[in-house]
């Protein structure tokens, strides 16, 4: 399927919106390891959960819309 640039630059801000409206930027970090990481309610830090899933797949999706 073959997107018109309209299109495109509608998804990019859609999608943005959504990480900005769901704080996935400000939740998900690289640690000194070079690791997707985030914090959970015991501010331990943990490498899977529903932040960095969403990261990724808003990361995967804004790199084939660019």
């Amino acid at each position: 399927m073959k997107l018109t640039k309209e299109e495109t630059e509608f998804l990019i801000e859609l999608i943005n919106e959504y990480a900005d409206n769901h704080s996935v930027y400000d939740n998900v970090y690289q640690n000194e390891k070079g690791e997707l990481s985030e914090l959970d309610f015991n501010h331990q830090e943990i490498h899977e959960g529903l932040d960095i899933d969403k990261y990724k797949i808003i990361s995967s999706l804004l790199d084939k819309l660019y």
